[in-house]
């Protein structure tokens, strides 16, 4: 059973962890952990529009082949490689892939809390929300 508490806690951290590496890369894992088979395809097509597959290939340490099995759906890349995905990201990238990855976690927070849960899910959305436009002032 998936934790959702654990992963806003988490989510919350990632906003705010600054100074202690690998507490962010014990986050950053624990939250890509939870991304979907879709969102995990979506993240690579983000990388796809700038590289080519042999390049995406090589920066993320799996086959050409690999990618092309992972856009088609027979495999999703592990938790490892989608991180070196983040870590490959430029700017630009990074903001779409937190995007992909913050719709997945919502989608599944609603599916998971119903209908009641829909104002207690906007406010952890508010709260992302507000922690997110501190650190950027």
């Amino acid at each position: 059973m998936i934790l959702w508490s654990n992963i806003i806690a988490n989510i919350y951290l990632l906003t705010d962890v600054t100074s202690n590496k690998c507490d962010y890369d014990c986050i950053v894992l624990k939250i890509l952990h939870n991304v979907s088979k879709e969102g995990r395809r979506q993240i690579l097509e983000i990388l796809l529009r700038k590289r080519s597959r042999s390049e995406v290939a090589s920066m993320l340490g799996v086959t050409p082949a690999a990618i092309t099995k992972y856009l088609k759906g027979n495999t999703h890349p592990s938790d490892e490689v989608l991180r070196r995905c983040v870590d490959f990201a430029d700017e630009e990238e990074r903001f779409e892939i937190k995007r992909i990855i913050l719709d997945d976690i919502t989608s599944s927070l609603k599916e998971f809390l119903g209908e009641e849960g829909e104002e207690e899910l906007s406010i952890i959305l508010k709260n992302l929300k507000d922690r997110s436009l501190k650190l950027k002032a």
